[in-house]
This record gives structure tokens, sequence and C-alpha cells, in this order.
């Protein structure tokens, strides 16, 4: 087919497509004029242009089209589920351990018929793994009746504090024995700041020690700040000393200086910084930390919480 017949053959469509644009506009036209009587003219004009456009306004239309099904997203639906494949979902879930039902420790230490033997076994296995929630089911054995229970927790709690005292006692001396302004004394500074934390972290210590404690923080957490400035632990940390002090404004600062020192801090500066933002009373950044953070679905505690900002 030469380039001739071809112009010929487009010109004869487009001259069927003019002639039978004019009919159906002419035709629909003449349904319309007992609704549009002193305007049957125009709404046949109106209706040639429209039919006449359809080819040009497809192009466009088919350009939109292909764009937004490139884009479009839609959230997917299970339904009918029989086997779950954990490798679909984007988070990692947490690989949770359990010995024999933590949920039933409190019971479990709390009940005078509990025997002393099964007490004692609960404890044992808070023990292999202490953490703050811990510590707390600890801290109960020694309200019970029972003097071996009683006597167990007490020494649970006795050697976590002597081991954390003797790494602190060990920390002090290396710092003391290193060369004031270098990186060695930095890093002991820190991990002195990391072990006075842990103390008040279990609570271990009694109240009136928790003033000196905080200051012991912050006192060797700016010294290891000041050479390990781009340390996002150390910052952190500071953080929740300066949130323990109610200063809010200088803790909402480290806490966003940790974020972008680590983006994998996120997920724990989150919370301290939702919780900054809502007693400043600026509720807007709250939600948009709550819905750019992964995982916080992942702690029970805040889950209820996360929902709740991220549906508001």
């Amino acid at each position: 087919m030469n380039f001739s017949s071809l112009e010929s053959n487009f010109f004869i469509l487009l001259l069927l497509h003019i002639i039978i644009s004019f009919i159906l506009s002419y035709i629909y036209g003449s349904y319309l004029k007992e609704r549009f009587r002193d305007k049957k003219q125009n709404i046949v004009f109106f209706l040639f242009i429209f039919n006449i456009s359809l080819p040009v306004i497809g192009y466009f239309a088919t350009g939109i089209i292909t764009y937004y099904l490139l884009k479009v997203q839609h959230e997917q639906h299970l339904k009918n589920v029989e086997f779950l494949d954990l490798n679909l979902f984007e988070t990692n879930f947490v690989q949770v351990h359990r010995h024999f039902g933590e949920g039933l420790i409190q019971t479990i230490l709390l009940n005078e018929y509990v025997p002393t033997e099964k007490k004692i076994m609960a404890l044992v296995a808070i023990s292999e793994n202490v953490s703050k929630h811990n510590i707390n089911i600890v801290k109960m054995g020694l309200t019970t009746h029972d003097d071996e229970v009683r006597l167990y927790a007490f020494s649970i709690l006795d050697s976590l504090e002597k081991d954390i005292n003797s790494n602190i006692s060990h920390n002090l001396s290396e710092y003391k024995n290193s060369k004031d302004g270098s990186q060695e004394q930095a890093l002991f500074a820190k991990e002195l700041a990391l072990l006075y934390w842990e103390l008040i972290y279990y609570k271990l210590s009694e109240d009136t020690l928790l003033d000196y404690l905080l200051q012991e923080v912050k006192h060797y957490a700016l010294i290891a700040q000041q050479l390990l400035k781009e340390d996002a632990k150390v910052s952190f940390l500071l953080g929740r000393v300066y949130m323990k002090e109610k200063k809010y404004d200088k803790a909402l600062h480290k806490f966003i200086l940790t974020t972008k020192l680590d983006e994998k801090m996120l997920p724990f500066t989150a919370p301290y910084m939702c919780e900054l933002y809502f007693i400043k009373r600026n509720f807007t950044p709250v939600k948009a930390i709550m819905n750019s953070t992964k995982n916080l679905e992942l702690n029970t505690t805040l889950y209820p919480i996360v929902e709740q900002w991220r549906n508001s």
C-alpha cells in the first residue's frame, strides 16, 4: 500500500466520521428539542463538535487511564485464609519464647496455695531473661508470705544490682586511667552512662538516689557526646534523661537528632516524640509519626494507641 492510497483511505474514514457525527447530532438534537426549544441549533452544533472530538479526547483519556493503572494501589484483604505465608508480609514478626506461660507467673507468686517449688521455678524462668517487666514481677515475689520465695526474689535483685555496680566500678577505673579527651575515654564514659541508666531503668536504687543517678548519667553521656557526636545511642540516652527532668524541648531535640543519626532508631524514638508533641499540645506531628513508623504495632503495649492515632 503506497502513501497516496493510505492518504485516500484516511480521507474517506474522516469524511465518514464527519457525516455520521452530523447525522447522529441532528437526530439526538431532534429528540432534545422539546426540552430546549429555543436552542436546538446550539445543541446540534455542540453534539457535532463533541462527536468529532471523541478520537482526540480518547488519546488523552488513554494516557490518564494508563497513568492511573500504573500508580493505583489497592488495599489487600485476606479472605477464607487457610494458610498464611509470613514471607508475604513487609514486617518481620518478633520471635517470642515461652517457658511455661509468663501470664500466670503473677498468679503463681501471689497465690498462697501454689507450692513453693513452682514459685521458685517461676522466678528462675524470669531470671534467665531480665527485663523491666520481669523485674516488676520479681519484686512481687518480695510481697509473698513464703520466706524461701522472698529470699530467692531478693537474691535475684541483689545479684543484678551487684553485677551492674561491679561493671560501674570496673569502667570507672578504666575511665580514670584513660587519656583525657581520647576516644577510649569517651567509650568508657558512654558505658558508664548506660550502666547508671540501668539502675534507674530497673528501679534498683532508692528514690532518694534518683536525682544523683540522673546527674551521673547526664555527666558521662555529655562527655561521651563530645567525641562520639554521631553516636545515636548516646543522643537517645540524653533524650530520656531530659524527659525525666521534664526538659521537654531538649528531649525532643535529642530524639530528632537520634533519628537523623540512625533511621533504624525511629521505632524507639517515635513513642517518646509522640508523647512530647502530645504534652506540647501539637497533635499534627503525632499522627504523621505514627503513620510513617513501621513495627510499632508489634509492641503489644503501644498497639491500641497506635491504631487509634492512625485511624483518627
